[in-house]
């Protein structure tokens, strides 16, 4: 006798639903997700100026050499922000000294070492992984690693692109958190918005799409309300793993923080500048400049410049012929409740099969009995 397989229809209902998004607590998917991006956008825009020193430096047994293989340590620094200016002044480990501004997405760039007698003065636009305010906005995980194209994009910008959403769940006090794990092409990551300081993240993970077995986590140990309402971190912990095991940890430290408070103009300036030889990389030109940095005098060509972007080693791994995902494919997976009528769709497509299948079954001729090119049941 041929035996009969025994289905189970609340077993697939079960198993079915358990492939759909995870949504945890009472509040439903977009209203965990909105709330998160609504929240930390709004957290960071409210820093309109921010003043501070920033230091780096190995942690947890960490050695220098060690962590200058993962992350750039261009430690000490300062930094200073007002509106959409910036300026950036930090050492290297071979001793240049670079101090840098920031207007409109271009850069001039001051930078002294003890190889050559003179400083050099540099204007470039910045390429779009280096524009996310010098790295410092990735380094207080206010930016994150996106794709399209690859770079580091604030949370409302990444759920612009092509993702999907595996969870979105709500902790349980007295976290009260939200956590997200979605993934693009770039890679998969993982996002903990803390509302007790506005849904600013306060902890990250990223695995890149083609490196799998590292891991980099980030997460802020301490933040600072610097003014009404308006927080900052300002302790925070970048770890590498390699196959599950910890490889180096740096930890970055702000002190001397003022935020929201007027900046002197002199704080978003290069010093002695004025007079100085300029090279405008973009436009293969040199000229000079005055105390602004606008050019005065004679242009000349550099017809033979080459120039080299920053390094960041710390930048997850780039592919220029990385795939976009489908856009209808992601709007599916990120909306549950369209999610879970593919589902139950197939759930009743199976169901039909399995009713072909038993009565298939049920007309097989029993043990020892003979076939016959007609069997009335």
């Amino acid at each position: 006798m041929i035996e009969r397989a025994r289905f189970s229809w609340f077993g697939v209902l079960v198993s079915s639903f358990a492939l759909a998004p995870t949504i945890r607590g009472s509040e439903d998917f977009e209203q965990l997700v909105a709330t998160a991006r609504n929240g930390n956008r709004d957290a960071i825009q409210s820093i309109t100026s921010l003043k501070c020193r920033c230091e780096r430096q190995p942690w947890a047994d960490t050695t220098l050499e060690q962590a200058s293989k993962c992350w750039p340590i261009n430690s000490p620094g300062r930094f200073w922000l007002s509106g959409s200016v910036y300026r950036h002044s930090y050492s290297q480990r071979g001793g240049t000294t670079v101090d840098r501004v920031v207007r409109k997405g271009r850069a001039l760039s001051l930078e002294k070492d003890g190889h050559r007698p003179q400083p050099s003065l540099c204007l470039w636009t910045l390429t779009p992984v280096d524009s996310a305010l010098e790295n410092m906005w990735k380094l207080l995980l206010f930016s994150h690693w996106g794709w399209i194209p690859p770079s580091y994009y604030p949370f409302q910008d990444i759920l612009e692109h092509p993702h999907v959403i595996h969870i979105a769940e709500r902790l349980p006090p007295p976290h009260n958190a939200i956590h997200i794990e979605l993934t693009h092409d770039g890679g998969r990551l993982e996002l903990w918005f803390d509302p007790k300081v506005n849904y600013l993240v306060r902890k990250s993970i990223m695995i890149p799409a083609k490196s799998k077995t590292y891991r980099w986590e980030d997460e802020v140990i301490e933040f600072l309300e610097g003014a009404p309402a308006v927080f900052v971190p300002i302790v925070i912990e970048h770890r590498k793993f390699v196959e599950g095991r910890m490889q180096a940890v740096l930890r970055t430290t702000l002190s001397d923080v003022a935020v929201n408070q007027p900046l002197d103009k002199d704080m978003l300036r290069l010093p002695g500048i004025a007079g100085m030889e300029c090279t405008d990389v973009d436009r293969q030109v040199k000229y000079k400049v005055d105390g602004e940095g606008n050019p005065v005098g004679r242009e000349i060509s550099v017809p033979a410049l080459q120039t080299e972007p920053p390094s960041h080693p710390a930048q997850p791994p780039i592919s220029s012929g990385a795939s976009r995902s489908s856009p209808l494919l992601s709007w599916l997976l990120t909306h549950s409740w369209m999610w879970n009528l593919i589902v139950l769709g197939i759930v009743l497509v199976v169901a039909m099969i399995v009713a072909i299948v038993r009565r298939r079954t049920q007309s097989l001729p029993s043990a020892g009995e003979p076939w016959t090119q007609e069997r009335r049941a």
